[in-house]
């Protein structure tokens, strides 16, 4: 009888109704169980992918199409009839009454092809609104949490249809407890009429822009949005996550000025258009501001100094940007800080920028990822000649709280960057924290075997190795090693060396030294074809066996392999071995 209570805790009724397969269970069981009825609908309507499922509710909901600048409305009569009909319905019919709105997301565009026949686009309008329906609508707009509004085979016309809902609602939010918004604005029209879905109060807006002209499809020369930020800002002016991406015009930030309890900002620029200073200076300001990502190409100006509450940063940029940023942050908290996109400009290499994320965060940095592209004429050691890995990044060795390192430098000439056993013992002493470590140096030459296991032996919280290549040759001579039994539980070994001649004696291998690795973790790499060519794929098979017959695999390994395994307990966990793809 005791388990009969989790039915009286409205959380955990939502998150046993959210296992549900799809809307229209949900939807029987409002319909059904009267002590079910609102954790239903709640689940029901609480993450729309679309607001087709709230248009639907009104019988006046209907698709028109444009020819040029006329609206020509050519229902056939049936099917008037049927929709009324349906309308009539769903007074008494909450449940099923959203069920039919959901799962005719795809329904009502086949019924639309048998209807309309012309080439023009098709645009769903909303007539007249009767108090009983507006009622209804206001009983599930409540309930709604998070809305996705995306390009569709149904568009609808947003200028026409929701103005004509806010004058039912005297001017109100039309969506009072929404709290997180994604939105598509392909029209600044269109984008000042989904204004009037934010409540006051929301905390999460993403911004996608997409600029169409909606009566062709095509797209549109992008307009100014600063009277759109204008309003956003009034509207929404709790914001505390703001993402903004794939803008085509230099967008004015301080317009945004009001906002002071942003904790959030997320700006992705088209490359060739940068910031201006006093929209870093905007940034640099924000009392709250704990997460930053941004791309930025600008360098001609003096970054102004602030960020003092920054913990996590995602940069874009230039190597002189990058360093000319870094040096502006003066916040002592920056814990995750990922370089991304750098490329190389002129004769510089990398080494400054790291040189000044070493010098500024070497107390507070627990995470740093950095991606590198440098042109082969801009190589340090010249065009042509390999220069070691370590050589790029050393001044990240002076970094030793790290506990996740991604590093990734490539040469776009394909020069080699090696990274051999001899390097194993300075990574160790770098950064003895890590539980994570992903090596990224394409071209090699890459570590061995052998230098796979010393690199884990000498790192004991390492749970993550993602390595781009490891050569396999020596893999009899690390047999002969003892067994290392480390807690290692993903593991990403690359196409360094890609032909596996004995697919057991590598699971075999891998079994021994790492018997906790995660089997559900395994990446095939962008061919599968690849993988299986290259043993992989019976490699994962033979140390799932492993992991089930506990070391020993006697109907599949010769007897002198099954004569030097080891009998242990199950493992924990499933295990996998990560491919990546390589370029």
């Amino acid at each position: 009888m005791e388990t009969h209570r989790i039915w009286n805790f409205y959380d955990i009724v939502i998150i046993i109704l959210e296992f549900l397969p799809d809307p229209r269970s949900r939807a029987r069981v409002a319909r059904v169980c009267q002590a079910l009825r609102d954790p239903a609908l709640d689940s029901l309507w609480r993450h729309l992918e679309d607001l087709l499922p709230l248009f639907n509710l009104f019988a006046s909901f209907r698709p028109v199409q444009i020819a040029g600048n006329v609206l020509q409305v050519t229902r056939d009569s049936n099917t008037e009839e049927e929709e009324h009909d349906g309308g009539e319905e769903d007074d008494h019919d909450d449940g099923e009454e959203h069920d039919d709105g959901e799962e005719g997301h795809d329904d009502a565009g086949e019924e639309h092809e048998d209807i309309y026949h012309a080439v023009v686009p098709v645009l769903h309008q909303l007539g007249e609104v009767s108090p009983q329906e507006w009622t209804r609508f206001q009983q599930y707009a409540r309930r709604v949490r998070s809305i996705t509004v995306v390009e569709s085979k149904h568009v609808v016309d947003f200028e026409q249809a929701i103005p004509r809902l806010v004058t039912h609602g005297g001017g109100k939010p039309l969506l009072p407890h929404l709290r997180d918004a994604a939105i598509h604005i392909a029209t600044l029209q269109q984008g000042l009429a989904l204004c009037a879905l934010l409540p006051p109060s929301l905390p999460t807006l993403h911004l996608t822009f997409i600029w169409r002209n909606l009566n062709t499809g095509r797209p549109a020369e992008p307009p100014s949005i600063d009277i759109l930020v204008d309003v956003i800002a009034q509207t929404a002016p709790r914001l505390r996550r703001l993402d903004i991406s794939r803008v085509d015009r230099i967008l004015d930030v301080t317009r945004f000025s009001v906002l002071h309890d942003l904790e959030e900002v997320k700006l992705f620029r088209t490359p060739a258009l940068g910031f201006h200073q006093t929209q870093i200076l905007w940034l640099s300001s924000l009392p709250k501001l704990s997460k930053l990502s941004i791309s930025m190409t600008d360098k001609g100006f003096e970054l102004p100094r602030g960020f003092g509450s920054l913990q996590v940063l995602n940069l874009s940029s230039s190597f002189p940007g990058a360093a000319q940023f870094l040096e502006s942050i003066e916040s002592p908290y920056l814990h995750t800080l990922r370089l991304c996109g750098v490329s190389s400009d002129g004769a510089l290499d990398p080494v400054g920028p790291l040189k000044t994320l070493a010098s500024r965060f070497v107390h507070s940095l627990r995470e740093l990822m950095v991606a590198v592209i440098m042109p082969a004429a801009t190589m340090p050691a010249g065009p042509g000649a390999p220069i070691p890995l370590l050589q790029c990044i050393y001044p990240l060795l002076s970094l030793h709280h790290l506990e996740t390192v991604q590093i990734c430098i490539v040469s776009d000439g394909g020069v080699k960057m090696p990274l051999v056993d001899s390097d194993v013992p300075q990574i160790a002493e770098a950064w003895p924290k890590l539980r994570s470590l992903c090596i990224d140096n394409r071209c090699g030459p890459y570590i061995s075997s052998g230098g796979m296991i010393d690199l884990a032996r000498r790192l004991p919280h390492l749970k993550e190795l993602r390595l781009s290549g490891v050569d396999l040759s020596d893999i009899e001579t690390s047999e002969c090693s003892s067994q290392l039994s480390h807690g290692l539980q993903k593991l990403d070994i690359g196409q360094g060396r890609l032909d596996i001649a004995e697919p057991k004696a590598v699971a075999r291998f891998l079994d021994r030294h790492f018997p906790e690795l995660d089997l559900g973790y395994v990446f095939w790499g962008r061919n599968g074809s690849d993988v299986r060519r290259c043993g992989w794929e019976e490699v994962t098979k033979l140390l799932r066996e492993f992991q089930l017959r506990g070391g020993q695999l006697e109907p599949v390994l010769d007897k002198s392999m099954h004569a030097s395994t080891t009998v242990r307990p199950l493992p924990t966990s499933s295990s996998a071995i990560h491919i990546p793809a390589t370029s």
